[in-house]
């Protein structure tokens, strides 16, 4: 989720950045103090971010494993191959411990 600020007398969206305060619509400049002690001139709002889809290699799609792939956190190529070796490991080691 992020936080955007608009400014209510013209309805326009300020700048996302706190240090440049500037309304994108009428141009006002609000100073930092006016920034963050008037709540009539400046809403904020709760915006929910898009979902961000995974760059994955394409022979994933011609496998079958494009839908999990695409779930996947956008780590490089190294984090998820570490990772997925990780996870397999601790279950490989769980199983031992249970049927040993």
């Amino acid at each position: 989720m992020a936080i955007r600020y608009y400014h209510t007398k013209c309805g326009g969206e300020m700048d996302s950045s706190i240090w440049k305060r500037k309304c994108k619509k009428c141009g006002k400049r609000f100073n930092l103090v006016s920034f963050l002690l008037t709540p009539k001139d400046i809403r904020p709002e709760w915006v929910a971010d898009p979902p961000k889809r995974t760059s994955y290699a394409k022979w994933g799609d011609r496998v079958g494993a494009g839908g999990i792939a695409g779930r996947l956190p956008d780590w490089p190529r190294w984090a998820r191959v570490l990772s997925t070796v990780i996870v397999l490991g601790l279950i490989a080691m769980v199983f031992w411990l249970i049927f040993r």
